[in-house]
């Protein structure tokens, strides 16, 4: 049995005592703890779970198994979207600082090779496009093969399909909303 004077709390480590601050412990004698003190609480345990949960997906995108994930999404989603057959072999993020796709490989209407990239790297500025910036520094291909062909001098060339896929429908009355558009770089 230790002698331990009657008016000496235990002391509890850093964690602890944060944990206690966090997620409550000892109310004063109303029961109730006052206002700011409840404000500043709910308001440190809101930005922590958002800083935890931008630390967790940070981490996630740089594993493979993820990768894999947003590859095989993005195949899909291209090939839906451009009604042809598109393949991306692999993709690596190295965030903030490039995207590199292996073995690229997209058909034209007519089921021929339109492109075919045994590796596209693209360094850039990732912070840049929360802000509608999209500053390339670098392009790296490697085994690039891109057959882009136009039948007649009064027909369209065979990768117009993408484009018109992308650009939209005409809308009937022109947008005035003022929004900020892309502003993209290409730096040597």
């Amino acid at each position: 049995m230790s002698a331990r004077p009657s008016d000496s709390r235990p002391r509890r480590s850093l964690p602890r005592r944060a944990a206690h601050f966090l997620w409550g412990g000892k109310r004063g004698e109303t029961g109730r703890r006052s206002l700011p003190r409840r404000v500043a609480r709910i308001l440190l345990k809101t930005v922590l779970t958002i800083l935890i949960i931008l630390l967790l997906v940070f981490i996630l995108i740089q594993t493979p198994w993820v990768q894999n994930i947003a590859r095989s999404k993005a195949e899909k989603y291209l090939s839906r979207k451009l009604n042809t057959r598109v393949r991306v072999g692999g993709l690596a993020i190295s965030f903030f600082r490039s995207v590199t796709l292996k073995d690229v490989y997209i058909e034209d209407r007519h089921r021929d090779t339109l492109l075919s990239a045994g590796l596209v790297d693209v360094q850039l500025r990732m912070l840049g496009l929360l802000h509608n910036n999209l500053d390339i520094r670098e392009i790296h291909l490697s085994d690039l093969t891109a057959k882009v062909l136009r039948q007649g001098s009064d027909t369209v060339f065979n990768y117009q399909f993408i484009v018109d896929a992308f650009a939209g429908k005409p809308a009937a009355t022109p947008d005035t909303a003022k929004g900020t558009s892309m502003k993209i770089a290409l730096h040597e």
